[in-house]
């Protein structure tokens, strides 16, 4: 079984994930073939197509893809899985990772100038007495 279909409609390369889970035993290999699939200077659309199922390493991967890579290029993602959704809503993660419903939202949302991008910063030991104390009431 292929890991993925790549295909370019117009200026758009849109790679359809054809596993239905993205986790420690296969993150690393899916991460680095999808990437180099990607177009580095084009419009990327990752279709999660059959996924249902990622772990903890299945979503730095996406984290990766949605970096675009070391060509940084333009990514959007999209799902019909609801699975796939509930977990983006549960890690919050549409926040940094775009998320369509189809690929035609996921192609219409290059027009606009909402470019999300994930990236860590981080945390000096000496930057943590800085960080004011939260109260919850």
């Amino acid at each position: 079984m292929n890991i993925f279909r790549r295909e370019t409609i117009g200026e758009f390369t849109v790679i359809t994930l054809d596993i239905q889970s993205i986790d420690a035993g296969n993150s690393q290999s899916a991460g680095k073939l999808v990437l180099s699939a990607m177009s580095g200077n084009g419009r990327n659309i990752v279709d999660l197509g059959a996924l249902r199922y990622f772990d903890v390493a299945g979503f730095a991967t996406i984290l990766r893809w949605a970096g675009g890579g070391p060509q940084q290029a333009e990514v959007r993602f999209c799902s019909r899985a609801g699975t796939i959704w509930a977990l983006f809503e549960l890690l919050r993660a549409r926040a940094v990772v775009p998320l369509y419903r189809n690929r035609e939202e996921a192609m219409a949302s290059f027009g606009r100038t909402e470019r999300r991008t994930a990236a860590v910063i981080p945390l000096r030991e000496e930057q943590e007495e800085t960080i004011p104390e939260q109260r919850i009431a």
